[in-house]
């Protein structure tokens, strides 16, 4: 009923030409199922808030109906905030404005946090960012660092990142003659068994697949370690 009042307002300022933009694009409209019809205010402008069902958004436009960027949300979230005269750091309600009631809080960027982003928008804050407000940390926030504080919240340029092929420790990540030198730079012709069987269980023997013995552990060869414990380990170097 609205629409046939609107169109029966509209067709008689056709004839005459007196049709603002607004007004021309409703009157061009198709009526496909889907299509975007602008809304207009009384006085045949663009209604600064637009929303079309299609794609369930919302979104703010200026004077001659263009798009203002950033101003589109989701229907379901609320309307966005498109009131020039209301600073964008000042909470204040916006009559008759509604969000969804979902927690996906932001921090307005007047210190408050809100449920979401349908929330900040109808009082006004377009201005946040994602998740509650809170004190500021500051530490590395680069979790493959060494120093990675999982309490930061601010990065300051603190990290610090292990040498290739050691930990941060210093120690070498791969050294299965624990002689400290990493196997990438340890070019010797092989291991001694009693080079092994320092500072842990000794090493009773090394032998391979055809159970023949071996006294050194040369690189690219499977073989098996007896320990005086009884262990049997297969160790490929």
């Amino acid at each position: 009923m609205k629409k046939l009042l609107y169109l029966l307002t509209v067709y008689p300022l056709i004839a005459f030409g007196q049709l603002s933009p607004c007004e021309q694009e409703v009157a061009d409209s198709t009526g496909i199922i889907g299509e975007f019809v602008p809304q207009c205010e009384e006085d045949g402008s663009y209604a600064s808030i637009q929303c079309w069902a299609s794609t369930g958004h919302c979104w703010c436009v200026d004077e001659d109906g263009v798009e203002l960027a950033g101003t589109a949300i989701p229907m379901w979230i609320g309307t966005p905030n498109c009131s020039s005269s209301t600073d964008s750091c000042e909470a204040e309600y916006i009559e008759g404005c509604f969000w969804i009631d979902l927690w996906d809080p932001v921090c307005g960027c007047d210190g408050n946090t809100y449920s979401n982003s349908g929330q900040a928008a109808c009082y006004g804050i377009e201005d946040f960012t994602p998740g509650t407000c809170e004190s500021i940390i500051y530490g590395c926030t680069d979790s493959t660092a060494c120093n990675f504080n999982v309490y930061a919240n601010s990065f300051d340029n603190s990290c610090y990142y292990a040498l290739l092929y050691y930990d941060c420790d210093g120690n070498c990540i791969s050294d299965i003659d624990e002689d400290g030198i990493c196997d990438e730079f340890d070019f010797d012709d092989g291991i001694g068994i009693d080079e092994i069987s320092q500072d842990k269980i000794k090493v009773l023997r090394m032998f391979d697949v055809l159970g023949r013995e071996h006294s050194t552990h040369l690189k690219g060869a499977l073989l098996f370690y007896l320990y005086e414990d009884g262990r049997v380990e297969k160790r490929l170097h």
